[in-house]
């Protein structure tokens, strides 16, 4: 409700952010209200809590792939391939390390572009688009603030951690 984006009457969460949808008593549709005086099924709170946090995760899979492989799979590879020569291997390492940030960098800005949140991708600037190709460290914090992401994602935080461990595991 808070994004801004359509919900549906029988829907329980909000299509765009993934927020529960609270309804006054009146806006209760009348399958609803017989569900609820039945009360014939119960929801497990702990299950209910894993499917969100499994949502969010497909919701924003893009940010969580580019904030998570690419500091993981350049130090595999600086720690398995090319020991020898270590200049050759610390471009190929900056190489891969880039190359994978951009891929998922594109994918991520290509699928917010597609939801309708985001207005066929007017909500964010191209510097977005930029920071997002090159410097995910700025944009991880920048995309918490678009129309529908979660303000409190851990994805920024993700990303700072492992990618200062990267560093310090290169020296």
């Amino acid at each position: 409700m808070n994004c801004g984006s359509e919900v549906p009457d029988d829907a329980s969460v909000c299509p765009g952010c993934g927020r529960p949808v609270k309804r006054r008593s009146t806006q209760q549709g009348e399958e609803r209200d017989t569900f609820h005086e039945t009360g014939t099924e119960h929801t497990d709170p702990k299950a209910s809590r894993i499917e969100a946090i499994i949502q969010a995760l497909k919701k924003d899979r893009y940010a969580w792939l580019q904030a998570v492989l690419p500091p993981i799979l350049a130090f595999l590879y600086h720690a398995f391939f090319l020991q020898d020569n270590e200049t050759f291997n610390l471009m190929n390492t900056a190489l891969i390390l880039e190359g994978l940030t951009f891929f998922f960098g594109y994918l991520d800005v290509k699928d917010i572009s597609q939801r309708t949140e985001m207005y066929g991708g007017m909500a964010f600037s191209s510097r977005y688009v930029y920071l997002s190709y090159f410097l995910p460290v700025l944009s991880f914090w920048e995309r918490r603030t678009l129309p529908g992401m979660k303000r409190n994602a851990l994805y920024p935080v993700v990303y700072a951690g492992i990618l200062l461990l990267f560093v310090v595991l290169m020296l």
